[in-house]
């Protein structure tokens, strides 16, 4: 049996949602004096980058606000994000398993970079999915899709691990059990009544996935 566990990155693996947030307003701040809503951060992952940007700031300048988004992000991710308590043990525990690891984040491929790089996390993940490799956002099933035909996973095999409604419903769409990660989620209500397949309240809960 080829078991495969794709997980979502920011809120799921490592708490990156303030960094998210004042990496963004500093961003626009130039054209912008902001403070984001949850909803509003919880939507700078779910759809492209630049795309949240362009809302927000002119044409011309946009270039310029995706790079200061990264540098900001990159700059402070040490001293502003953590790696929820947990997840390295759990993956650690998942590879000598022989369980195949993957993310499939609404992350563009740079940020996703500095966040598995940076919370030396990468080297468990044998494929990364981000928003420069689909068409189409989750809860389209593009990526998990993709993930499994990469490594051969069959649906029945794979779960998803989320801390949003959105890849609960990414997760149903691709006939993938879904596993509600309620340590990270700004909406655990929404998360419950979406009926996932599994509600994990901590990350040692992940070890739930394979029992």
């Amino acid at each position: 049996m080829n078991r495969l566990i794709i997980f979502d990155m920011d809120c799921t693996l490592v708490d990156t949602y303030d960094l998210i947030a004042a990496s963004f307003e500093h961003a626009v701040a130039e054209y912008s004096s902001l403070k984001l809503k949850e909803s509003e951060v919880a939507a700078i992952s779910g759809y492209t980058l630049s795309h949240m940007l362009s809302e927000r700031v002119p044409f011309h300048y946009l270039h310029r606000a995706i790079e200061m988004f990264h540098g900001y992000f990159k700059d402070h991710f040490n001293t502003t994000t953590k790696t929820y308590p947990g997840i390295k043990e759990s993956l650690a525990w998942f590879r000598d398993k022989n369980t195949n690891l993957a993310v499939f984040t609404g992350a563009n491929r740079k940020w996703a970079g500095t966040t598995l790089r940076q919370s030396e996390l990468s080297a468990f993940f044998s494929v990364v999915m981000t928003s420069d490799d689909v068409s189409h956002p989750k809860p389209d099933p593009e990526g998990l899709t993709a993930i499994m035909k990469t490594l051969g996973a069959r649906p029945e095999h794979t779960t998803y691990v989320g801390d949003e409604v959105k890849d609960m419903r990414a997760s149903k769409n691709a006939c993938v059990r879904a596993a509600g990660a309620l340590w990270g989620s700004r909406e655990k209500q929404q998360l419950t009544s979406a009926a996932p397949d599994l509600i994990l309240e901590e990350p040692l809960n992940l070890l739930e996935i394979l029992t």
